[in-house]
């Protein structure tokens, strides 16, 4: 088992990965320049990723609206991308 700090430290590796990839296709052209808002969400995710050690906020609020909440996110940040660039 990697624990609680090892698993923070893969998920955030998994995440700043799937930010450089991202980058890249929208670099090459394969993603409009839009989808660049989409990063937003590995910030999003660092905040949420870091609290799950944390024993003082509530669980049930961070997995079920914190987490879970992620996708609502993308909405409104894909449509900023498209409204702003």
């Amino acid at each position: 088992m990697i624990g609680v700090k090892g698993t923070q430290y893969l998920l955030h590796t998994l995440n700043l990965i799937a930010f450089g990839y991202l980058l890249f296709f929208v670099f090459i052209g394969v993603f409009p320049k839009s989808a660049l808002f989409l990063n937003l969400i590995a910030v999003y995710a660092f905040y949420f990723i870091t609290k799950l050690s944390n024993t003082k906020i509530n669980q049930t609020f961070l997995y079920d609206i914190i987490i879970d909440g992620e996708f609502i996110v993308w909405v409104p940040l894909a449509l900023l991308g498209l409204y702003i660039l």
